[in-house]
């Protein structure tokens, strides 16, 4: 068999193809050193680095009640601190996490189960901002609970913000989207402050008290409502967690806050016989105490 010579000019063509690989290697080993160079070469929005960072959600046991407090780095945010017996418990939760700065309040509604606390956790931290309903004349309680807590806003010289649907926070690496409440409402539950925190390709939701009529109208605003985890309306009450608006957020994790043998006989049983339907996981405060969630942006992790 005879054996093919290269030309001359195929030797350079082979030299050349032979530089131009070396080059791109040269080029793209330099790059995946600067992976913003390499994102920006190819006109690629580059995807944040989530491993290291893990956001956390502490759902905190306070009886009959609900409160939240998510972590995410050196920023804190408390959703709601229970009845006003729980001041200690809720304060001393925080200390112990090394905070004595509180980037945002959110207090969905002014029931004692939710605010009772709230009005000397206030006091006892700088607080930077408050998230709240903007209520009106016929709806605005005059209980002591409401207006202590209005005293020790207006001390705290924090930033005040009604909530509005489709307004948006940047809390850390999170987002915080508000989604109700729409409309002004004698019955305060409805009042209640909806908010999504979404965290990479991660979501948890938190209803406060809002009942079926308000998850409809979220529902008719077609919001994306859906989330890894659900903190349940309403301490697991049959007036909430209708089931298209469980349907629409299709949680793995559902989270329900409320005393032990309460006397309203939360969660109902339809509400658990639903969950239980759609095989989603319900945690409750009664049952393990205090819960947290962790997520690094991509993975949902449950510590009991």
């Amino acid at each position: 068999m005879s054996e093919k010579k290269l030309t001359k000019k195929a030797k350079n063509k082979v030299i050349i193809i032979a530089v131009a690989v070396v080059f791109v290697i040269a080029l793209v080993a330099t790059l995946i050193g600067n992976s913003d160079k390499l994102y920006e070469m190819f006109g690629i929005e580059p995807t944040p680095d989530l491993s290291e960072n893990t956001i956390e959600v502490h759902y905190l046991d306070v009886g009959q009640g609900d409160c939240e407090i998510i972590v995410s780095g050196e920023d804190i945010m408390l959703i709601d601190a229970g009845e006003k017996e729980y001041a200690d418990t809720v304060i001393t939760y925080i200390e112990t996490l090394g905070f004595d700065t509180i980037d945002y309040v959110i207090a969905t509604h002014p029931h004692s189960d939710h605010i009772g606390a709230m009005s000397e956790v206030i006091d006892a931290f700088t607080v930077e901002n408050i998230i709240m309903p903007k209520l009106v004349k016929r709806n605005t309680p005059t209980t002591a609970c409401y207006e202590d807590m209005l005293k020790s806003i207006q001390s705290s010289g924090a930033t005040v913000y009604a909530a509005y649907p489709e307004d948006t926070y940047s809390f850390g690496e999170a987002e915080i989207t508000i989604l109700a409440p729409f409309v002004q409402s004698d019955e305060l539950n409805n009042m209640s402050v909806v908010c999504k925190m979404t965290y990479g390709e991660t979501s948890f939701l938190f209803t406060g008290d809002c009942e079926a009529k308000v998850e409809k109208q979220i529902l008719q605003h077609n919001y994306d409502i859906s989330a890894n985890v659900l903190k349940v309306g309403h301490h697991g009450s049959s007036t909430s967690s209708s089931k298209e608006f469980i349907e629409a957020i299709n949680p793995k994790y559902a989270v329900i806050s409320c005393a032990t043998d309460n006397s309203y006989g939360h969660p109902h049983s339809e509400v658990l016989s639903l969950f239980d339907e759609m095989e989603i996981e319900v945690l409750r405060t009664d049952k393990i105490g205090n819960i947290i969630i962790k997520s690094d942006g991509v993975n949902i992790k449950v510590e009991k």
